[in-house]
């Protein structure tokens, strides 16, 4: 073999060489570049659990309860001796229950002052609420005993004093509405309307 030829072959071994180290460099930078994929995840659940809490009330004794959530969908109070026909020295009465619902929490409520038109009938009627306690009572007549919590003119009206009403129980108010006597009908409106919100707070027990 010739000097030359020598040198070529040389040449021809550092090419192969080089070019078998290339492939292994490349294979080595697919490797170095590749990476490894894992998730690690937190959960949790959340709820009112023992805190959950609602208010009902009913408008026939405890035969019903509801929600009564807004103005619009207020419980109907029927008031005794037809309310739509009053004279002076005339009263009508109507009962409502309360009831906490889901057993964890009691509450305060307090009957806020009416909603009326303020008309001149709504200023002559005279309204007492009687707290009648957790026994339902099964009607109001005006005659069974209680706690007076609030006693005004239909307007501008008052809000009553808090009752407290006990985790999962009833509490029962009496209303008493009159015309009184000796009442000038002379100038008075012919109806009026009255909406009572009943506004409770939960109270841990």
């Amino acid at each position: 073999m010739t000097t030359n030829d020598q040198a070529r072959s040389r040449n021809s071994r550092k090419r192969r060489a080089l070019l078998a180290s290339g492939l292994v460099l490349g294979v080595g930078a697919v490797i170095t570049l590749a990476a490894w994929n894992d998730s690690v995840w937190g959960s949790s659940d959340f709820g009112t659990g023992e805190n959950s809490w609602n208010i009902q009330g009913s408008v026939d004794a405890g035969a019903t309860w509801a929600e009564f959530q807004t103005q619009e969908g207020a419980g109907w109070m029927a008031f005794t001796i037809d309310p739509e026909g009053m004279t002076p020295g005339h009263e009508v009465h109507a009962l409502f229950g309360l009831k906490e619902t889901e057993g964890n929490m009691g509450a305060t409520v307090t009957v806020k002052a009416p909603i009326t038109a303020g008309d001149t009938l709504a200023q002559n009627l005279t309204v007492t609420i009687v707290d009648l306690g957790a026994t339902n009572p099964g009607s109001f007549d005006g005659t069974q005993t209680g706690t007076t919590i609030a006693t005004y003119t239909l307007s501008p009206g008052a809000d009553s004093t808090a009752v407290t009403l006990d985790a999962g129980g009833e509490q029962w108010l009496g209303f008493t509405v009159e015309l009184p006597d000796g009442t000038n009908p002379s100038g008075l409106a012919q109806s009026t309307s009255a909406a009572w919100e009943m506004s409770a707070v939960s109270v841990d027990n």
